[in-house]
Protein backbone atom coordinates (compact mmCIF):
# COMPACT_ATOMS: atom_id res chain seq x y z
CA UNK A 1 0.00 0.00 0.00
CA UNK A 2 1.53 3.08 -1.27
CA UNK A 3 1.71 6.15 1.20
CA UNK A 4 0.30 9.33 -0.03
CA UNK A 5 2.15 12.78 0.74
CA UNK A 6 -0.76 14.69 1.81
CA UNK A 7 1.72 18.09 2.21
CA UNK A 8 2.65 17.47 -1.72
CA UNK A 9 -0.98 17.38 -2.66
CA UNK A 10 -2.37 19.99 -0.87
CA UNK A 11 0.69 22.18 -2.26
CA UNK A 12 -0.54 20.53 -5.75
CA UNK A 13 -3.98 21.75 -5.11
CA UNK A 14 -3.34 24.80 -3.98
CA UNK A 15 -1.79 25.53 -7.04
CA UNK A 16 -4.28 24.32 -9.29
CA UNK A 17 -6.75 26.49 -7.60
CA UNK A 18 -4.71 29.60 -7.82
CA UNK A 19 -6.28 32.11 -9.79
CA UNK A 20 -4.15 32.00 -13.11
CA UNK A 21 -5.68 28.41 -14.07
CA UNK A 22 -9.09 28.83 -12.96
CA UNK A 23 -9.14 32.58 -14.75
CA UNK A 24 -7.96 30.81 -18.12
CA UNK A 25 -10.60 27.82 -17.86
CA UNK A 26 -13.06 30.99 -16.70
CA UNK A 27 -11.96 32.85 -20.01
CA UNK A 28 -11.91 29.49 -22.41
CA UNK A 29 -15.32 28.68 -20.99
CA UNK A 30 -16.68 32.42 -21.52
CA UNK A 31 -15.18 32.48 -24.69
CA UNK A 32 -16.93 29.14 -26.09
CA UNK A 33 -20.20 30.04 -24.46
CA UNK A 34 -20.55 34.07 -26.29
CA UNK A 35 -18.65 33.30 -29.17
CA UNK A 36 -21.12 34.27 -31.76
CA UNK A 37 -21.84 37.50 -29.50
CA UNK A 38 -18.12 37.87 -29.32
CA UNK A 39 -18.14 37.11 -33.21
CA UNK A 40 -20.65 40.27 -33.38
CA UNK A 41 -18.68 42.58 -31.38
CA UNK A 42 -15.27 42.25 -33.26
CA UNK A 43 -17.77 42.67 -36.98
CA UNK A 44 -19.06 45.76 -35.69
CA UNK A 45 -15.52 46.62 -33.91
CA UNK A 46 -14.07 50.36 -35.91
CA UNK A 47 -11.26 51.27 -33.99
CA UNK A 48 -9.21 49.67 -30.98
CA UNK A 49 -6.10 50.60 -28.77
CA UNK A 50 -3.90 47.99 -27.86
CA UNK A 51 -0.37 47.92 -26.04
CA UNK A 52 -0.15 51.93 -27.26
CA UNK A 53 -1.07 50.76 -31.14
CA UNK A 54 -4.23 52.33 -32.09
CA UNK A 55 -6.00 49.84 -34.85
CA UNK A 56 -8.66 51.01 -37.60
CA UNK A 57 -11.05 48.43 -39.12
CA UNK A 58 -12.03 49.23 -43.18
CA UNK A 59 -15.12 51.23 -43.48
CA UNK A 60 -17.69 48.99 -45.04
CA UNK A 61 -17.42 50.79 -48.89
CA UNK A 62 -13.74 49.34 -48.77
CA UNK A 63 -14.85 46.23 -48.62
CA UNK A 64 -17.24 46.33 -51.15
CA UNK A 65 -16.04 45.02 -54.27
CA UNK A 66 -15.86 47.65 -57.35
CA UNK A 67 -18.86 48.33 -59.34
CA UNK A 68 -19.70 45.58 -61.69
CA UNK A 69 -20.37 46.04 -65.79
CA UNK A 70 -24.11 45.26 -65.38
CA UNK A 71 -24.47 48.42 -62.79
CA UNK A 72 -27.25 51.05 -63.91
CA UNK A 73 -25.08 54.48 -63.81
CA UNK A 74 -27.97 55.71 -65.19
CA UNK A 75 -30.24 55.32 -62.17
CA UNK A 76 -27.31 55.79 -59.86
CA UNK A 77 -26.92 59.21 -61.14
CA UNK A 78 -30.34 60.23 -60.60
CA UNK A 79 -29.89 58.69 -57.15
CA UNK A 80 -27.51 61.67 -56.20
CA UNK A 81 -29.46 64.11 -58.04
CA UNK A 82 -31.46 66.03 -54.95
CA UNK A 83 -34.91 65.37 -54.73
CA UNK A 84 -37.16 67.35 -56.16
CA UNK A 85 -40.29 68.30 -54.82
CA UNK A 86 -43.66 68.75 -57.45
CA UNK A 87 -44.71 72.26 -55.81
CA UNK A 88 -41.11 73.60 -56.09
CA UNK A 89 -41.05 73.98 -60.33
CA UNK A 90 -40.64 77.60 -60.63
CA UNK A 91 -44.08 79.17 -62.32
CA UNK A 92 -42.29 80.75 -65.46
CA UNK A 93 -40.65 77.06 -66.32
CA UNK A 94 -43.86 75.04 -65.96
CA UNK A 95 -42.89 71.00 -66.09
CA UNK A 96 -45.58 69.03 -68.13
CA UNK A 97 -47.51 66.42 -65.72
CA UNK A 98 -45.66 62.96 -65.39
CA UNK A 99 -46.96 60.09 -67.22
CA UNK A 100 -48.63 57.57 -65.33
CA UNK A 101 -45.96 55.27 -64.69
CA UNK A 102 -43.72 57.90 -63.03
CA UNK A 103 -46.51 59.92 -61.04
CA UNK A 104 -45.87 57.85 -57.82
CA UNK A 105 -42.33 57.30 -58.00
CA UNK A 106 -40.55 59.84 -55.44
CA UNK A 107 -37.73 59.90 -58.10
CA UNK A 108 -39.86 60.27 -61.33
CA UNK A 109 -39.09 63.88 -60.93
CA UNK A 110 -35.45 64.12 -60.55
CA UNK A 111 -35.26 61.21 -63.25
CA UNK A 112 -36.99 63.30 -65.83
CA UNK A 113 -34.88 66.77 -64.85
CA UNK A 114 -31.83 64.22 -64.82
CA UNK A 115 -32.60 62.99 -68.87
CA UNK A 116 -33.27 66.92 -69.53
CA UNK A 117 -29.99 67.79 -68.33
CA UNK A 118 -28.00 64.73 -69.81
CA UNK A 119 -29.25 63.87 -73.23
CA UNK A 120 -26.70 61.68 -74.36
CA UNK A 121 -25.79 59.70 -71.15
CA UNK A 122 -29.35 59.03 -70.87
CA UNK A 123 -29.45 57.65 -74.80
CA UNK A 124 -26.45 55.22 -74.26
CA UNK A 125 -27.89 54.44 -71.24
CA UNK A 126 -31.25 53.06 -72.79
CA UNK A 127 -29.19 51.96 -75.57
CA UNK A 128 -27.13 49.91 -72.95
CA UNK A 129 -30.14 48.54 -71.27
CA UNK A 130 -32.40 47.86 -74.45
CA UNK A 131 -29.24 45.95 -75.76
CA UNK A 132 -29.01 43.82 -72.75
CA UNK A 133 -32.49 43.19 -72.75
CA UNK A 134 -33.00 42.13 -76.27
CA UNK A 135 -30.05 39.66 -75.83
CA UNK A 136 -31.65 38.31 -73.12
CA UNK A 137 -35.13 37.99 -75.04
CA UNK A 138 -33.25 36.27 -77.98
CA UNK A 139 -30.77 33.65 -76.03
CA UNK A 140 -33.86 32.56 -74.75
CA UNK A 141 -35.35 31.85 -78.50
CA UNK A 142 -32.22 30.86 -80.73
CA UNK A 143 -31.15 27.49 -81.56
CA UNK A 144 -27.72 26.32 -81.75
CA UNK A 145 -27.21 26.25 -85.41
CA UNK A 146 -28.25 29.91 -85.60
CA UNK A 147 -25.60 30.91 -83.00
CA UNK A 148 -23.37 28.73 -85.00
CA UNK A 149 -24.43 30.63 -88.01
CA UNK A 150 -23.50 34.19 -86.58
CA UNK A 151 -20.02 32.90 -85.41
CA UNK A 152 -19.73 32.02 -88.98
CA UNK A 153 -20.78 35.61 -90.03
CA UNK A 154 -18.38 37.04 -87.17
CA UNK A 155 -15.48 35.64 -88.65
CA UNK A 156 -15.26 37.87 -91.17
CA UNK A 157 -18.73 40.92 -90.75
CA UNK A 158 -17.93 43.21 -93.46
CA UNK A 159 -17.87 40.31 -95.86
CA UNK A 160 -21.81 39.44 -96.70
CA UNK A 161 -22.60 36.09 -97.99
CA UNK A 162 -24.71 33.90 -100.10
CA UNK A 163 -27.51 32.09 -98.67
CA UNK A 164 -25.72 28.90 -100.27
CA UNK A 165 -23.04 29.81 -97.72
CA UNK A 166 -24.90 29.62 -94.74
CA UNK A 167 -27.30 26.72 -95.67
CA UNK A 168 -25.99 24.07 -93.97
CA UNK A 169 -26.72 25.54 -90.73
CA UNK A 170 -30.51 25.28 -91.03
CA UNK A 171 -30.17 21.59 -92.44
CA UNK A 172 -27.98 20.76 -89.54
CA UNK A 173 -30.71 21.74 -87.43
CA UNK A 174 -33.59 19.87 -89.31
CA UNK A 175 -31.27 16.88 -89.21
CA UNK A 176 -31.32 17.25 -85.46
CA UNK A 177 -34.84 18.44 -84.66
CA UNK A 178 -36.28 16.22 -87.48
CA UNK A 179 -38.71 19.28 -88.30
CA UNK A 180 -39.45 19.71 -92.21
CA UNK A 181 -41.91 22.07 -91.46
CA UNK A 182 -39.71 25.10 -90.12
CA UNK A 183 -38.51 26.65 -93.75
CA UNK A 184 -34.91 28.03 -94.42
CA UNK A 185 -37.18 31.88 -94.99
CA UNK A 186 -38.72 31.20 -91.46
CA UNK A 187 -35.09 30.37 -89.99
CA UNK A 188 -33.12 33.53 -91.29
CA UNK A 189 -36.25 35.35 -90.58
CA UNK A 190 -36.20 34.91 -86.83
CA UNK A 191 -32.41 35.84 -86.90
CA UNK A 192 -33.37 39.13 -89.06
CA UNK A 193 -36.37 40.24 -87.32
CA UNK A 194 -34.31 40.07 -84.27
CA UNK A 195 -31.68 42.44 -85.93
CA UNK A 196 -28.90 40.27 -85.37
CA UNK A 197 -28.66 39.40 -89.64
CA UNK A 198 -29.07 41.91 -92.46
CA UNK A 199 -30.42 41.30 -95.68
CA UNK A 200 -29.79 42.97 -99.09
CA UNK A 201 -30.12 42.57 -102.41
CA UNK A 202 -32.94 41.14 -104.74
CA UNK A 203 -35.08 38.14 -103.27
CA UNK A 204 -33.43 35.43 -105.48
CA UNK A 205 -29.62 36.77 -104.76
CA UNK A 206 -30.01 37.80 -101.34
CA UNK A 207 -26.76 38.67 -99.34
CA UNK A 208 -26.78 38.12 -95.46
CA UNK A 209 -24.15 39.80 -93.14
CA UNK A 210 -23.80 40.01 -89.22
CA UNK A 211 -25.13 43.36 -87.69
CA UNK A 212 -23.69 44.98 -85.04
CA UNK A 213 -26.07 44.20 -82.58
CA UNK A 214 -25.23 40.30 -83.60
CA UNK A 215 -21.68 41.01 -82.71
CA UNK A 216 -22.81 42.64 -79.26
CA UNK A 217 -25.26 39.51 -78.99
CA UNK A 218 -21.70 36.93 -79.54
CA UNK A 219 -20.23 38.68 -77.17
CA UNK A 220 -22.33 38.82 -74.76
CA UNK A 221 -23.77 35.30 -74.43
CA UNK A 222 -20.13 33.92 -74.12
CA UNK A 223 -19.60 36.37 -71.72
CA UNK A 224 -22.37 35.26 -69.18
CA UNK A 225 -23.55 31.84 -70.80
CA UNK A 226 -21.36 29.13 -69.57
CA UNK A 227 -23.33 26.61 -71.80
CA UNK A 228 -24.07 29.46 -74.76
CA UNK A 229 -22.50 26.81 -77.21
CA UNK A 230 -24.58 24.21 -76.16
CA UNK A 231 -27.97 25.35 -77.43
CA UNK A 232 -30.39 22.66 -78.79
CA UNK A 233 -30.48 22.37 -82.32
Amino acid sequence: MCNIDWAMLLSFVKVVLSWPPIALVIAILLTFTFRKAIEDFLKRLVSARIMGNEFNAPHREQQQESKGVGEDLFAKAVEAQPTVAADSVAPQHPQPPLPPELANDPQGIAAVDYARKNPIQTVIEYRRINSLYRAEWLMNRIYGTQISLLEQLADNPDAPVQMSQISWHYAKHQLIANNTSYQIKDYLGFLITSGVLAVSGPQDASLYKITQFGLEFLSYIKATFSNWNQRSF
